[in-house]
């Protein structure tokens, strides 16, 4: 299912709040018919390797527990 407008949004602007921390890395867990916009606006920000696009998963407890275990 398409994401509410609202929600394309926010992400969009998520993606130019990545390109203002440095350090910072976002997974996106999932996939749908935005991706490719998304990929398109985050390597025009210049922060495509710093975004990994995880795709659809099954595992998301895996990726979760991962992420929590991660030292900041």
């Amino acid at each position: 299912p398409a994401l509410p407008a609202s929600a394309a949004a926010y992400f969009r602007k998520l993606i130019d709040a990545i390109a203002t921390i440095p350090d910072a890395v976002f997974l996106v867990i999932g996939d749908g018919p935005m991706r490719e916009e998304w990929t398109a606006r985050a390597t025009s920000r210049g922060v495509a390797g710093r975004i990994r696009w995880a795709g659809f998963r099954n595992d998301v407890d895996d990726y979760i527990d991962l992420v929590a275990s991660t030292p900041v």
